[in-house]
């Protein structure tokens, strides 16, 4: 049985999900689940939909369950959610699921307990349902998007990184400029900042074409935010991620690839290569033993780039 997720955001623009606040009416076990599991059905009465096109309100649903049986296990598998839920009745979830085929089941693919149908998750929900039916072209699409990322509201702000990172909504540049804009925000804390990296390193940065405007861009913008950060930890978090861009493979050739992130790294004007060399000197100081050598690797890396013809 598939286990249930904490989180909504992978689930929200998939056209078959139904985006519901349920109530718990019942809850029946299964007796053929193994030793030390619970497994059954969860009887659940719509009592909110966000969005669905086959659902209303008042109807009822089965979604099968499992989860450790003892209290205690459960919290050393958490991340199994359905662990983690209070499943008695008369308990409130936010809950996307959909059908399962040839079956009267739904399949729950995350879920959360709420307080009521107002809620601030189901608030924070319908924040991303209203951004997700604006179309990626429309400037109105960009503008909320930009506003999600600083809105200090864990899942619209993670929707908004899942829609310029995974689901590449926009083009790189305008994802690029989003994400700098974030970190130049007051609103946001430095730590909380770190998050914006993710889908600059892992969707934006394309190593395949080593030196170009937007992997400029994303080098320099990492490098900026890991400057104007106080906090050792928060310096060391961005470090990661340019370490995980700048050695990226640029090229099959070793030579090639090694002439290519020198000149990827030369491409950066501000902050100038100087200010940032000694930046990670004073950090590699400032982090445990097993840190330094991911520092030391980033800073041969710009030491080896400044000399570069």
């Amino acid at each position: 049985m598939p286990m249930l997720s904490a989180d909504f955001v992978p689930f929200i623009s998939a056209p078959e999900a139904s985006i519901c606040v349920g109530r718990i009416t019942d809850k029946i076990e299964l007796s053929a689940a193994g030793e030390g599991v619970e497994s059954g059905r969860l009887e659940i009465e719509i009592i909110n939909v966000l969005s669905s096109a086959e659902l209303a309100e008042g109807d009822r649903i089965l979604v099968p369950y499992e989860r450790m049986r003892d209290f205690l296990t459960r919290k050393r598998n958490r991340f199994n959610h359905w662990n983690n839920l209070e499943l008695e009745r008369g308990k409130l979830l936010l809950v996307i699921c959909r059908p399962i085929p040839e079956s009267d089941l739904w399949q729950a693919g995350a879920a959360d307990a709420v307080e009521a149908v107002d809620d601030s998750l189901v608030t924070d929900m319908k924040t991303c349902l209203a951004i997700e039916q604006i179309e990626p072209d429309d400037i109105k699409k960009i503008e909320q998007t930009r506003a999600a990322l600083i809105s200090q509201h864990h899942l619209v702000t993670y929707y908004a990184l899942d829609c310029i990172g995974r689901r590449k909504l926009f083009p790189r540049r305008t994802g690029l400029d989003m994400l700098a804009g974030a970190l130049d925000s007051p609103r946001l804390k430095p730590v909380d900042k770190t998050a914006m990296a993710d889908p600059m390193a892992d969707y934006l940065f394309e190593a395949e074409q080593a030196v170009e405007p937007v992997n400029t861009g994303i080098i320099a913008t990492m490098a900026g935010a890991l400057i104007k950060a106080d906090d050792p930890e928060v310096k060391f978090a961005w470090v990661q991620q340019l370490g995980a861009c700048i050695f990226d493979e640029f090229a099959d050739d070793p030579k090639q690839d090694r002439v290519l992130q020198a000149a990827l790294i030369k491409s950066v004007k501000d902050p100038a290569g100087e200010k940032f060399i000694q930046q990670l000197k004073a950090l590699k100081k400032g982090v445990d033993k097993d840190d330094q050598e991911v520092v030391d690797n980033v800073l041969k890396a710009w030491l080896a780039a400044a000399k570069a013809d």
